[in-house]
């Protein structure tokens, strides 16, 4: 490493697939009964790394600010029952949607409004990447390394911050106007054809 002899490949998506696409929001939006909501969205594995208590005292701050809220959460894992008591007892959970295991992301990220990511530690996240190659704005932790290939699309904010500023930031972030960002995701070397190629060049 001391002496450069590295090449970084980049953990790419398939851009073909995620992508800002207005119909499949529309679609999927329709298909969730959420047409006129404002949907935060979280993709992951019910774990501590995660965060998932901290992510519904958010969502409970932006619920007070915004009624039409709703929150999206995929994944499973061993904090799922916790998660969901949890959110129970903060008489939040007619307000969320548990979608568990779902192949659909392309879909699901096109849906959402903003993704939210209060994780505790985390490298380059790819659900975080799944997000911005379909311009969703997201809203992260200071724990998670600051790699995110589209700085205009991320807010990293730290964990010591209070429920209400983190929901502060999800509504400013929210505001935000979806665009096409593939050229943006292939010229920061997240388009999978070209990080295939350059891995396949390296062996050769």
């Amino acid at each position: 490493i001391k002496e450069n002899k590295y090449t970084v490949i980049k953990n790419a998506v398939d851009l073909e697939k995620l992508h800002f696409d207005k119909e499949l929001r529309d679609t999927a939006r329709a298909r969730l009964g959420l047409e006129n909501n404002l949907v935060l969205g979280h993709v992951g594995r019910f774990a501590l790394q995660k965060n998932h208590s901290f992510l519904l005292d958010v969502f409970a701050q932006v619920l007070n600010m915004r009624g039409d809220a709703r929150l999206v959460l995929v994944g499973e894992g061993e904090l799922l029952d916790e998660t969901l008591a949890k959110a129970k007892r903060l008489g939040i959970d007619d307000k969320i949607i548990y979608l568990g295991v779902r192949r659909d992301i392309d879909a699901l990220m096109n849906a959402f409004d903003v993704f939210v990511m209060p994780s505790f530690f985390e490298g380059l996240p790819i659900v975080g990447v799944e997000a911005q190659a379909t311009g969703l704005p997201v809203v992260t932790s200071t724990g998670v390394t600051r790699e995110l290939p589209i700085d205009s699309l991320c807010r990293y904010i730290p964990l010591e911050n209070t429920a209400q500023e983190w929901a502060n930031e999800v509504l400013h972030s929210a505001d935000y106007v979806r665009r096409d960002t593939r050229k943006e995701m292939a010229d920061a070397g997240y388009e999978i054809k070209s990080a295939a190629a350059a891995l396949q060049k390296r062996y050769e």
